[in-house]
């Protein structure tokens, strides 16, 4: 496994409790609601504010950093990288 999810107070917007990503490298991530959002398999990574909730699911080599929305019912799976910290979301 290389990441655990630690529980906090934070809601997505669709009222749900998320968790925080902390990766076995040391690394603090952005917020899952659940498993299920985020590989354990590749080099995915969900990073800074970003959040990743619903059945949306984050694989492969995906990076998200920034303030990412990321819901839905589909799959990143390949390279995808956006630095513009004023980017809200994307609906898969």
């Amino acid at each position: 496994m290389k990441y655990k999810l630690e529980t906090t107070k934070k809601k997505a917007p669709n009222g749900k409790r998320v968790f925080r990503v902390h990766y076995h490298d040391g690394i603090v991530g952005g917020y899952v609601q659940g498993e299920h959002n985020l590989s354990h398999d590749g080099d995915c990574r969900i990073l800074d504010k970003s959040i990743v909730y619903g059945k949306a699911k984050i694989s492969g080599s995906v990076l998200l950093n920034g303030r990412l929305k990321v819901y839905g019912s589909g799959e990143l799976s390949n390279y995808f990288e956006d630095k513009k910290e004023d980017i809200e979301r994307y609906i898969l």
